[in-house]
């Protein structure tokens, strides 16, 4: 029937009377219930029931509200706008108006996130006496922003790392790395053990033992100890970290207190035990040296005395360098050298020492190394010793009678000849000591005279002249002769060096022409040796 007003006439067709009209209006009230579902969130390891909400879905008195499961069953007792559930599948909400029976419906998926992260605890660890601390290593497990990690355990300690996946452990026990994911809420855990052996071997080091005079050396004895391939064995002697021996059994000539280390080399756990080696009172252990040098290098007037033996018990006899025994602790009439000593007491316990008996006053006079020299030329002499000059007694410079100050540590000398000087040092104690040095003369006969000179005045090479070296004492003559035999230049007892003696190319008043001369010089040495120079010299203006 379709809306709107609507007219009823009855008719009575036997008799044709017709009523009277009677009126009827038809309204449309259909329509669509507003429906709204939602979901408020995700079932998950945190969230363990989801609201459905249908608020701003139709209200009203004539309004009621149904739900459906995914199998479209009706849940019984639920009619409110809102419902919690606990599963994970589609609901769908009915809004029905019973007083026109028109309905609408909305359906809704409940989602749920149960991922569980992978968790991975590691190997099981083992602590023994060198590993005291392991990691516990869960870096296989679950990784992400979204992850985080708890260790927790039982008769155990963590260190360091807690809240990552490796942490440190220093104690046995079982630990547990809880893996949790943040995003959901879901955990999972697994085990990892840490065992521990600390159990430390036997040591026994044995009895005490003595050592005398007349027993040198005693075994200490740790046979008492554990034994066998995994147990390492080493012996120390007092606070010195060294190992004397490796052995059970020990053979000691030293007295200290000696410790027994057993290591078992499978949980390096150590033990230790201690045995005293006493040393016997009655052997001597030493002596007070007082050693005299002889006085001079060489001497043989060196003594010594053995002043007060240590330990042992007297009388006591003295052997030197294996000579008999004897009662005196003094020895004279010694040269320097190395000694031996060996001291026996009333019980013939024996102590046997060395020493070293330093040489006498060793006096150095060193005049240095030989010298060579050109004839004329000045060398200083030094004589060096090893005493302050406090010290010295006496020091002269022998044979040579030119040396002016014979007592001088430092002296020039000039010979002529080649000559060795000699020199003697006598210190306060009458220690004498004496060295030699040798001074070679080289005559080289330093002379030079030119063949040309350029007598034009311009300040090089402008005069014929000679030179010499210091071996020279003089120039006796100097003349120039021309090509005929004439003298133009002539000049007698001067030094060399000085231009002022020598020819500017020039005779009787005049310049000399472009030539060669012939010239002779008489020149006189140090030595007192003269010998005549001649040659000829280009002139060149």
């Amino acid at each position: 029937t379709l809306p709107g007003s609507y007219h009823r006439v009855v008719t009575n067709e036997t008799y044709g009377c017709v009523s009277a009209p009677s009126s009827m209006d038809v309204v449309d009230l259909s329509y669509d219930p507003t429906v709204n579902l939602t979901a408020t969130d995700t079932l998950d390891c945190i969230t363990e029931a989801v609201t459905l909400d249908g608020n701003g879905s139709q209200t009203g008195t004539p309004i009621i509200y149904q739900w459906f499961d995914a199998q479209n069953n009706q849940i019984p007792g639920a009619s409110s706008l809102t419902m919690e559930v606990e599963i994970a599948e589609m609901f769908t909400l009915v809004v029905l108006d019973t007083a026109t029976a028109c309905s609408s419906s909305a359906s809704v998926w409940v989602n749920e996130d149960y991922d569980y992260p992978d968790v991975d605890a590691g190997t099981d660890q083992h602590l023994d006496c060198e590993i005291l601390n392991v990691e516990l290593d869960g870096s296989d497990s679950e990784q992400g922003t979204n992850i985080s990690y708890q260790w927790e355990y039982t008769d155990g300690n963590i260190i360091s790392g807690n809240g990552t996946t490796v942490a440190t452990a220093n104690e046995p026990g079982l630990y547990y790395l809880t893996v949790i994911n943040n995003d959901n809420g879901c955990a999972d855990s697994d085990s990892v053990l840490v065992t521990q052996d600390i159990t430390p071997p036997y040591a026994d080091a044995g009895e005490d033992q003595e050592i005398d005079c007349h027993s040198s050396s005693v075994q200490l004895s740790g046979t008492a100890s554990a034994v066998g391939g995994q147990f390492e064995i080493g012996w120390t002697l007092g606070n010195n970290p060294a190992t004397v021996g490796n052995t059970l059994l020990l053979t000691v000539e030293t007295s200290g207190t000696y410790t027994l280390h057993v290591t078992n080399l499978l949980n390096g756990c150590e033990s230790e035990d201690q045995a005293i080696v006493f040393q016997g009172t009655a052997a001597p252990s030493g002596v007070d040296i007082l050693p005299d040098p002889p006085t001079c290098a060489g001497d043989t007037d060196g003594s010594v005395v053995l002043s007060e033996v240590i330990g042992g018990e007297g009388p006591y006899l003295y052997s030197l360098n294996g000579g008999d025994f004897q009662q005196a602790s003094i020895y004279n009439n010694l040269p320097a050298g190395p000694y031996n000593i060996l001291i026996q007491d009333i019980n013939e316990c024996t102590y046997e020492t060395d020493f070293v008996l330093e040489d006498g006053n060793d006096l150095l006079l060193d005049l240095g190394k030989d010298h060579t020299i050109s004839l004329g030329q000045i060398v200083e002499l030094y004589a060096i010793i090893n005493i302050p000059e406090a010290e010295v007694q006496q020091f002269t410079w022998h044979p040579d009678t030119t040396i002016t100050c014979d007592t001088c540590f430092v002296v020039e000398v000039s010979p002529q000849l080649t000559n060795t000087y000699g020199a003697t040092l006598t210190d306060i104690n009458g220690c004498t000591v004496s060295d030699l040095v040798t001074i070679y003369v080289r005559k080289d006969r330093d002379v030079f005279v030119p063949n040309v000179f350029s007598p034009n005045l311009d300040g090089n090479n402008d005069v014929f002249m000679i030179f010499a070296g210091k071996d020279v004492v003089r120039v006796k003559s100097f003349q120039v002769f021309n090509r005929w035999g004439e003298p133009v230049f002539q000049s007698y007892d001067f030094q060399a060096n000085n231009p002022a003696y020598g020819w500017s190319g020039w005779y009787r008043g005049r310049p000399c022409n472009n030539a060669v001369y012939v010239w002779y010089a008489e020149i006189e040495f140090v030595d007192g040796e003269v010998i005549l120079y001649k040659g000829d010299v280009a002139l060149i203006r």
